[in-house]
């Protein structure tokens, strides 16, 4: 089994019940959920660890004030540096990183998510050309060459415990040199730089993972909008879709008819919570 990692601020929090509802669902054995709060740690008490049904007991709430640094960055590149801090003290083996957006739609099977050697199936992807300057920094810095990253390249992200914590260690002050380089002119990404980290270390990424995807997601960010229906086709077609996700800043830009099928989507999918917040999205449409 693995844990779960989700970093949560307080105005998706909304999202992160959702995701709990999913995970209670879908979600049949995990060791460990971590919640990590990338906000004021008071915004921890509005976080009710109930929300995960039969895995309730299996919740961790950490504030950020838990690594005791100065946050110098916004909140999306604190987000990435928290992921990585919190995969380093996962007591797994494993932990899958979510976004509180990130939803299950399917059962999470363990011999589909790991091959028979113990490696994830997550497969790689290309790196992209938004990316290029952490691309190309990350070269640098371990001096390799890096056209392809660890998929699915975004949340749910797997992270070999062991190999996040040496690779932190290897910095004289990880902290500071992640909320550096994380803004122009480099910006650096969690998942390029362990990428990279686990390249560099192995000299190929199949020591650890299989290169081979079998889960897939589908995430939609506000610039994906005008793509939504093709977006909402492969959510329900792909048999092997495991989670789905939908950007908050994205609600306002959708039409009454696709928020109206998005939460028939979830709601085929069991997933209930949806349908109380989402119609506020509704009610400012013209």
């Amino acid at each position: 089994m693995i844990d779960l990692i989700t970093v949560v601020f307080e105005q998706e929090i909304d999202h992160l019940r959702t995701q709990a509802e999913s995970v209670s669902l879908y979600v049949p054995q995990v060791n460990n959920i971590y919640v990590v709060v990338n906000d004021e740690d008071a915004v921890g008490d509005l976080i009710d660890t109930a929300w995960w049904g039969q895995h309730a007991h299996r919740v961790y709430l950490v504030p950020r004030s838990r690594w005791s640094y100065q946050t110098r960055v916004l909140g999306w590149e604190n987000q990435q540096l928290l992921k990585l801090l919190a995969a380093s003290r996962a007591h797994s083996a494993w932990s899958m990183v979510l976004d509180a957006k990130t939803w299950f739609v399917q059962e999470l099977d363990y011999t589909r998510l790991f091959d028979e050697q113990g490696r994830p199936t997550v497969g790689l992807q290309r790196t992209v050309p938004v990316f290029q300057s952490s691309r190309e920094f990350v070269e640098s810095h371990y001096n390799i060459a890096l056209s392809m990253v660890l998929g699915p390249a975004g949340v749910p992200f797997m992270f070999h415990t062991r190999s996040v914590s040496d690779m932190i260690a290897g910095f004289d002050d990880f902290v500071d040199f992640f909320q550096t380089h994380v803004r122009h002119p480099h910006f650096v990404t969690e998942f390029y730089l362990y990428s990279a980290y686990i390249l560099a270390q192995h000299g190929t990424y199949e020591t650890l993972y299989n290169k081979t995807q079998y889960y897939g997601c589908c995430n939609i960010a506000d610039f994906d909008v005008p793509k939504f229906e093709e977006h909402f086709a492969q959510m329900q077609t792909d048999p092997r879709l495991l989670t789905v996700s939908i950007h908050r800043r994205s609600y306002p830009l959708l039409s009454a008819d696709q928020l109206t099928k998005w939460s028939q989507f979830l709601l085929s999918k069991q997933i209930n919570t949806i349908s109380t917040w989402s119609n506020k999205w509704h009610s400012t449409l013209p």
